[in-house]
């Protein structure tokens, strides 16, 4: 196994993981169908309000979400805005079709108990009595499905290719980490969330990146230097509890390279630490302040009271979060048992791109288990993991040499299990487990109803329950030769 920093120049930008795979990728998760919920309303709320109103206040859409603060009269959303302004050129895009179209701007309805509409100024989804169901119509649904593909999709690739790249630096083969990329959108959560507008994808993917460009090659020049601090910034912005993660590969960066690197990953980062900071002060009134300090609904803002809802972790919750029926990761994607123990095993080589791999996905694994709602709320997995788990299938990649059986039994459960999550929705009920009361069932009874959520392509099609995944597994046998798997990646035109 080669040293860390001794990755030989890679042929392509998109090397070792390659064009054909890395489209291939895309498409798959693109085929699936997010649905609107109050995380993605909140993010969509900001991107609307920037665009279509020049302001960070959501208050024409807050009536969308439950997800929001409250300051000085005026309503914005509490999440992170790194994906909010990720998705900015999606909706401006979004917006000039549709007015071009003549096609009535996004909109919600809410029916009562009975079925019938309830006025708009009762309509708001935070306080909505028992019975009463919240309807999108086709536009809004499409505008999130727009703005998820450039904030929570392309990142998902992206982190696609930061493991190939990792496990090549290693001393994996190239179709090894082609496998181990694939296996991270195809067969985890990632799938899931990599299809729904939230904030986790654009961080797990930006930090990936991160990781892969400041731990595979020693040291990296200035130009490099600077998109790490971009790259890192970007997942900061994305989500706040990556800021630690960034400030440590800094001061790593700091000792191992000295500090013509570190001050260039600083200057990077810096671009985003001053929007983080216009923001914040727009919105909160202070370059410090975030939403979470004003969060409205009155469970949230006592949860959030104190450190921000973490503290200390809980052992029997950091077991659940990885074995636990209801929210456990390795429960609802098996292989990821394979990848723990192959990262654990691995990290006795010592090789660096294995040990920050698992400092990073211990940090975040803790901190989710130390958090006071640490099953995600209405959630497929404790998410708040998901940034860590692009660098927890490095792991993959001494398994898939080693017992490639083991690694495509597991595979094809977690397969399963992801696809299942895609098209039913990465929101799991707060009671059953998530799996087999939530994910399979709504996979096999997948049906195109008016005004119901979709799911995937296939269920738009008219295809129900798994026949809607057919035309995706056709593109997979059409496009599956040409993707190149083992195909060497030619030792010149670095990368």
């Amino acid at each position: 196994m080669p040293a860390a920093g001794r990755l030989a120049p890679l042929g392509g930008r998109l090397a070792p993981l390659g064009g054909r795979l890395a489209l291939l990728l895309f498409v798959t998760v693109a085929y699936f169908v997010g649905r609107p919920g109050w995380n993605q309303n909140s993010r969509l709320a900001l991107t609307r309000a920037i665009v279509e109103e020049g302001s960070v206040a959501i208050d024409t859409y807050a009536h969308t979400t439950g997800d929001r603060a409250r300051v000085g009269g005026h309503a914005f959303s509490d999440k992170a805005p790194g994906a909010s302004l990720v998705a900015v050129p999606a909706h401006a895009l979004f917006e000039l079709v549709r007015r071009a179209g003549g096609i009535a701007p996004p909109e919600t309805t809410v029916r009562d108990a009975l079925g019938d509409p309830v006025p708009p100024d009762e309509a708001d989804v935070a306080y909505l009595p028992p019975g009463y169901t919240v309807h999108y119509d086709a536009a809004f649904r499409a505008d999130l499905y727009v703005c998820s593909l450039l904030a929570a999709a392309l990142p998902t690739v992206a982190a696609a290719w930061a493991i190939a790249y990792l496990a090549v630096a290693t001393g994996a083969s190239v179709g090894t980490a082609r496998a181990c990329a694939a296996a991270y959108v195809l067969a985890t959560p990632a799938l899931a969330y990599g299809a729904n507008f939230y904030g986790h994808q654009l961080a797990a993917g930006a930090l990936a990146v991160a990781v892969a460009w400041l731990v595979a090659r020693d040291p990296p020049g200035p130009r490099r230097a600077v998109a790490i601090g971009l790259c890192l910034g970007l997942a900061v912005a994305a989500e706040y509890p990556v800021a630690p993660v960034a400030v440590a590969l800094w001061a790593h960066a700091w000792i191992r390279h000295g500090t013509r690197t570190a001050w260039a990953m600083a200057g990077g980062g810096a671009v985003w630490a001053a929007l983080l900071a216009t923001y914040h002060t727009a919105a909160f009134g202070g370059p410090f302040a975030t939403g979470y300090d004003a969060v409205e609904l009155p469970t949230f803002a006592e949860g959030m009271a104190r450190g921000y809802g973490i503290s200390w972790p809980d052992p029997q919750v950091a077991f659940d979060l990885l074995f636990g029926s209801y929210r456990g990761l390795l429960v609802a994607s098996p292989l990821l048992v394979l990848a723990l123990f192959g990262l654990a095993s691995a990290v006795r080589s010592t090789a660096l791109p294995f040990v920050v791999a698992a400092i990073i996905f211990v940090y975040f694994w803790l901190l989710n288990s130390g958090y006071y709602m640490w099953d995600g709320g209405s959630a497929a997995i404790g998410r708040h993991v998901l940034p860590a788990l692009p660098l927890l299938c490095l792991g993959l990649a001494p398994m898939v040499e080693r017992y490639p059986r083991a690694v495509a039994a597991l595979g094809a459960v977690s397969v399963l299990h992801a696809v299942a999550f895609a098209t039913a929705g990465p929101e799991a009920p707060r009671y059953g487990t998530a799996v087999w009361d939530h994910a399979l069932p709504r996979l096999w009874n997948a049906r195109l109803h008016p005004g119901a959520p979709a799911g995937n392509l296939g269920v738009l099609l008219g295809l129900p329950g798994v026949s809607s995944l057919l035309p995706l597994v056709a593109v997979w046998v059409v496009a599956w030769p040409k993707a190149s798997w083992s195909r060497q990646v030619p030792p010149h035109a670095g990368s």
